[in-house]
């Protein structure tokens, strides 16, 4: 009797086990099925720009910003474009960017009624008025800059024409010619390229390095300087013209009705000029035209000996006298008189009287000690000047670069250097000094400190 009921306890027992599996199997297969057909989350829209950082120059309007909108749906809302400084740059609604003034301001493009947006950093930036300083042009022009950014005849590429940071950064190469006479104006750098594998001949080419131009292959310039209006330039031939920077394919103008001049250097107001006189066979004389008023006028008598003369960026004339016994016109003797001077003409009598010579006569000789630094050997050559400051090598040890104030007071040395050789040049750029020495750049300050070889 007992095992009769053990037998029919477990068969109870697994038939309630049975009936309960297929209930269990089911509720977890539902369970299965209702995780499956939960829906996905849609993306959110998203704005993507076409540049996060753009820089203008004052007064440009010809660029814009483009925008997408990445995971858009159908009830997306439209795109609004605002400036948060409309005072340096505008911005209308279609992206296009109009630069006031120098300054940065924030570019926002938005999904209206949201706070879903993307922003470009606008930077606007000074243009340059005119090209490159007459210091630089005068020794060659293989350097110009602009803002931030240095246009150079590179020597570690068969002086190649590149840009690069004033921070040493950002190298590149902007084409195979190979530049001098250097400037730069906005999006455009002119030059003249002496590279014959290239073709030789004055050129634009833009700041990124596209759009290369010619322009005239039938001059070779000796000098030009480039605004933002015109091109005045000295020939091979010793005579100057003037091109319209706005309408290059006009026929070149003769500036000036002047010939053999060998030494130029010109302003918005006047141009300054030597040359090789009536066959005397030496550099004679100093000259000045008056741009405005077309006339011309002896500042030094041709039998006068000046080797080099430079126009600064405030107006001063400085020229090196390279006088020892010269004769005028009249028979009287010019006892030597070597060194260097300055001259400036009045504007309109728009300077003060203590800020200019007002006498052609009343030349401002400058100090002794440059005087004898200046002229040994043949160093009368390797001298710039920028900013109230002459700067200069001196010969008398090894040859070191040395500054003096355009006042004659104050000399000092600036740096010690391994060479001088026949292409040794001083350029001014802002805040710096570039020196091209030994087949080589080096940026330093203006006190010689933080050099850096601009490889």
């Amino acid at each position: 009797m007992k095992k009769l009921i053990i037998i029919l306890t477990f068969l109870s027992v697994s038939l309630m086990v049975l009936a309960q599996e297929p209930k269990t199997r089911t509720k977890r297969d539902t369970n299965a099925s209702e995780s499956v057909r939960v829906p996905r989350e849609t993306p959110s829209p998203e704005i993507i720009l076409s540049q996060t950082t753009l820089e203008l120059f004052e007064k440009e309007n010809d660029f814009g910003l483009t925008a997408r909108i990445r995971n858009a749906r159908a009830d997306t809302p439209p795109i609004e474009w605002t400036s948060t400084k409309p005072a340096v740059a505008t911005v209308d609604a279609k992206g296009k960017i109009n630069a006031l003034t120098v300054g940065k301001t924030l570019v926002k493009a938005t999904l209206r009624g949201t706070s879903t947006f993307a922003q470009c950093e606008v930077i606007v930036l000074k243009a340059n008025r005119q090209g490159n300083s007459n210091a630089a042009l005068i020794d060659g022009g293989m350097v110009a800059s602009q803002n931030n950014w240095i246009y150079y005849a590179n020597p570690y590429d068969s002086l190649k024409l590149y840009k690069i940071k004033l921070d040493g950064s950002e190298k590149t190469k902007l084409c195979n010619d190979k530049p001098n006479q250097i400037n730069v104006v906005g999006r455009t750098i002119y030059y003249q390229n002496t590279n014959k594998e290239t073709k030789s001949g004055l050129y634009k080419i833009g700041i990124d390095g596209s759009q290369r131009t010619l322009i005239n292959d039938l001059d070779y310039m000796l000098y030009m300087r480039v605004s933002d209006y015109s091109i005045v330039y000295l020939n091979q031939d010793h005579e100057v013209y003037r091109l319209t920077a706005m309408n290059l394919d006009k026929a070149k103008q003769k500036y000036f009705d002047e010939k053999e001049i060998t030494a130029f250097s010109t302003d918005d107001y006047y141009c300054y000029y030597t040359g090789l006189w009536e066959g005397i066979g030496d550099i004679g004389g100093l000259y000045i035209y008056d741009i405005k008023k077309k006339k011309k006028e002896e500042l030094l008598n041709k039998y006068r000996k000046v080797s080099k003369i430079m126009m600064s960026d405030d107006g001063w004339i400085y020229y090196f006298l390279n006088d020892v016994d010269t004769y005028d016109t009249d028979g009287s003797t010019n006892k030597g008189t070597k060194g260097l001077y300055k001259y400036k003409k009045n504007i309109n009598n728009e300077l003060s009287p203590d800020s200019y010579m007002n006498n052609k006569n009343q030349m401002d000789k400058l100090g002794q000690a440059f005087k004898n630094c200046i002229y040994k050997g043949k160093p009368y050559e390797y001298w710039t000047v920028s900013d109230n400051w002459i700067y200069y090598i001196d010969y008398f040890a090894a040859p070191e670069l040395r500054r003096m104030q355009t006042d004659g007071k104050m000399d000092q040395n600036v740096k010690y250097i391994s060479k001088a050789d026949n292409n040794f040049a001083i350029y001014p750029i802002p805040d710096y000094l570039l020196l091209y020495s030994d087949n080589q750049f080096i940026r330093m300050g203006r006190d010689g400190r933080n050099a850096l070889e601009l490889k």
